[in-house]
C-alpha cells in the first residue's frame, strides 16, 4: 500500500517544483512522508499520531476558573511534522462528533457567527464520519504559523484581508481569534480554539509539493491568526501564575507563542500613533464625539502617565491597568518600541515584518509583496484589474465618524506629536529606521 501511494503522490506532484524558498526539510525515506500524508496506512506511522494524555492541560474539555487550568507553559506541545511549515500533528479520533464540548467557539462567536461556526463543524464532522467509515482514524491539526499581532487601529483588518489573498495562507474561522491575548481565560481550552483551523489544516495537508532539487515532499501552505491585541497581551497579564506578584509581566504572549510554536512568523503594522490614538477615538463606544473632548481626553492621558514616571519606570506604567482606566482610552497602544522590545528579547527579530500603516495604504500590492518575500513565499501575481482593485477602496474598519466629528485640532495634533516624538526616537533606533519617527506624517 506504501509503494502504491508513492506512486500516485509521484504522478500528482510531477512538474510542481514552485519557488519553496526555505523549507522546512523532509528527513527520511519516502515512507516517512507517506505517513506524514496518511498516517493510518501502516502502524509503521502511529509515532506521528499525537496521543495526548486523559489528564493533559493541552487537551481538557470544558471550561473552569482554576488558573493551573490556562498555564501554558505546563502544557506539553505535540511533536510537530518535519515536511510542514505551518506547525502541524496528527491526532487520533475514535468519534466524528469531536465538537461537541468546544465551549470556545460557542462563546467567540457570537449571535452571528454561531450558525456558521456550527455549520463549518457539520461539514468537518461528516468528512471525520467518512474518512473512519474508511479506516483512517486521524486528523491534522495546526495551529497559526504566520501571527498579525498588532497593533489596534493601525490597519490589522485589511492587512489581513490582503494577506490571505495568497494562495499558499490559509485563516480560520475567524480574522482574530484571540484566545492569547484573553479568550483563553474566558472560552475554553488551547483545543478548543485549535479547532477553529482544522477546515485550514485540510487544505495546508492536500497541497503537497515536490521539490526536484532536494527530491523532497513538503507542504508549504501556512496557517495565520489575525489577532490585534495579541502585541500587549495577555490582557490579564497579572493573573497569570507565571506573573505572580510581579509589577510587570515577565511572562507575555511571546513566551506562551513561542512555547508552543518556536518557528512562528510575525506580522506588526503602526502607524503615526497621533493618528492611530484619534482612530481608536472615534471608533469604540464612547458617551461623546467631539474635538474639544477629545483635546481634553489628551490632557489627562498625559498628565496621568507624566505623574507616573516620575516614581515608575515606562514599562511599569504602561502595562499598569490602574493607569489605562484613569486615562478613558488605550494610550500605550502607541507606544510601540515597548512590546516590540520585550518580543525581541524572546524571538530573533528576523522572524518580524513591521509594516506602517501609511506605506500600505500607498501601495498595497507592493507592501504585500515585501510581506510574501519575509514569508519566502513567491510573489502575487494578479492581472491589472485586479491589482488595481487592492490599492483602491477605503480600508476595512476605518471608521465613518471622522466625517461627522471632522479632524481633531490642529492643536491636539501638536501636543500629540510633541509627546510621541522621542518613543518614535526609540522605535526608529530600535528598529534603524527613520521611516518610524512620522515626520513625512505630521
Amino acid at each position: 500500500m506504501l509503494t502504491v501511494l508513492v506512486v500516485w503522490v509521484s504522478v500528482l506532484t510531477t512538474g510542481v517544483t514552485g519557488q519553496p524558498g526555505v523549507i522546512r526539510q523532509q528527513q527520511g525515506s519516502n515512507k516517512d512522508f507517506i505517513c506524514e500524508l496518511d498516517p493510518s496506512l501502516s502502524r509503521e506511522c502511529d509515532h506521528l499520531i499525537h496521543e495526548p494524555a486523559p489528564d493533559g492541560l493541552f487537551w481538557k474539555d470544558g471550561y473552569t476558573k482554576d488558573p493551573d487550568y490556562y498555564d501554558i507553559m505546563k502544557m506539553q506541545p505535540p511533536t510537530l511534522l518535519e515536511s510542514y511549515r505551518s506547525p502541524c500533528w496528527y491526532e487520533r479520533i475514535s468519534s466524528p462528533d469531536v465538537y461537541a464540548n468546544n465551549t470556545y467557539l460557542i462563546r467567540r462567536s457570537g449571535p452571528t457567527m454561531n450558525g456558521v461556526a456550527q455549520k463549518r463543524f457539520e461539514y468537518l464532522s461528516e468528512k471525520w464520519s467518512e474518512r473512519l467509515a474508511r479506516g483512517s482514524s486521524f486528523r491534522l491539526r495546526c495551529l497559526p504559523y504566520l501571527w498579525i499581532i498588532g497593533e489596534t487601529k493601525c490597519g490589522t483588518t485589511d492587512l489581513f484581508d490582503k494577506v490571505i489573498l495568497h494562495p499558499d495562507i490559509e485563516p480560520g474561522f475567524f480574522k482574530e481569534g484571540h484566545w492569547f491575548s484573553g479568550w483563553r481565560k474566558f472560552g475554553g481550552p488551547v483545543r478548543d480554539f485549535i479547532d477553529s483551523f482544522d477546515i485550514a489544516a485540510e487544505r495546508v495537508r492536500q497541497q503537497v509539493r515536490f521539490d526536484s532539487v532536494t527530491r523532497t515532499f513538503h507542504h508549504n501552505v501556512l496557517t495565520i491568526d489575525g489577532s490585534a491585541p495579541t502585541l500587549w497581551g495577555p490582557m490579564q497579564w497579572a493573573e497569570q501564575p507565571d506573573n505572580e506578584g510581579k509589577n510587570v509581566p515577565e511572562f507575555i504572549n511571546a513566551h506562551y507563542i513561542r512555547h508552543m510554536i518556536p518557528d512562528a512568523r510575525f506580522l506588526v503594522t503602526v502607524r503615526n500613533p497621533t493618528d492611530r490614538l484619534y482612530s481608536h477615538y472615534l471608533y469604540f463606544p464612547r458617551d461623546s464625539y467631539t474635538q474639544e473632548f477629545f483635546h481634553d481626553l489628551v490632557q489627562t492621558c498625559i498628565s496621568v502617565f507624566n505623574e507616573c514616571i516620575q516614581e515608575r519606570s515606562v514599562r511599569e506604567c504602561l502595562y499598569d491597568k490602574t493607569m489605562i482606566k484613569k486615562m478613558g482610552i488605550e494610550f500605550k497602544n502607541g507606544f510601540y518600541f515597548q512590546p516590540l522590545m520585550d518580543w525581541f528579547e524572546v524571538y530573533p527579530r528576523e522572524k518580524f515584518h513591521i509594516v506602517r500603516l501609511e506605506d500600505f495604504s500607498a501601495n498595497r500590492l507592493e507592501e504585500l509583496n515585501r510581506i510574501y518575500q519575509f514569508l519566502d513565499l513567491d510573489p502575487l501575481t494578479v492581472p491589472i484589474e485586479t491589482e488595481g482593485n487592492i490599492n483602491a477602496g477605503k480600508a476595512v474598519n476605518a471608521g465613518g465618524k471622522i466625517d461627522e466629528v471632522g479632524p481633531m485640532w490642529d492643536s491636539t495634533r501638536q501636543i500629540l506629536n510633541d509627546f510621541f516624538r522621542p518613543y518614535n526616537q526609540k522605535l526608529a533606533e530600535i528598529l534603524g529606521d527613520d521611516r518610524f519617527l512620522w515626520d513625512d506624517h505630521q
